[in-house]
């Protein structure tokens, strides 16, 4: 697993539009104008992140997966309900299937205590990842 900042959930979602890697916090580097994009150029780009997602749920780690879903979520009111319902769909699929290998951390415990708080601090991001888009999700509705 990949070396990652802390995600924080923000209070305001442009905050993690500020880079915070000088306090190792996860930031959106790359932010795209959804307004700029066809509807089938938001539809391509979320099933691009469904896919990553779908062949491993940490996958959402990486900007490149992550960004988008901001993106979208921060244009939620512009894109089609048929696009809303697959950007429901990636975050609820990515979060089901992140808890088998959450499960499977937890009980084990057969790391370094250093590995371990490694571990748990990249699955801890991805847990509040998940869940800061969902509510964004949901609030937005």
């Amino acid at each position: 697993m990949m070396d990652v900042e802390e995600f924080s959930i923000p209070i305001k979602a442009d905050e993690l539009l500020i880079d915070r890697a000088s306090v190792n916090q996860y930031c959106v580097k790359e932010q795209t104008d959804i307004s700029s994009l066809s509807p089938e150029q938001v539809t391509t780009t979320i099933t691009n992140v469904q896919d990553a997602i779908e062949d491993d749920p940490f996958s959402l780690l990486d900007n490149k997966n992550f960004d988008p879903l901001y993106s979208c979520l921060c244009s939620i009111d512009i894109i089609s309900t048929a696009a809303r319902n697959q950007l429901l769909d990636v975050i609820n699929r990515g979060l089901s299937e992140f808890v088998q290998p959450l499960q499977k951390f937890l009980s084990s415990g057969s790391k370094s205590v250093e590995d371990y708080n490694e571990t748990l601090k990249n699955y801890r991001s991805v847990l509040k990842m998940y869940m800061y888009l969902l509510q964004w999700f949901i609030q937005a509705q």
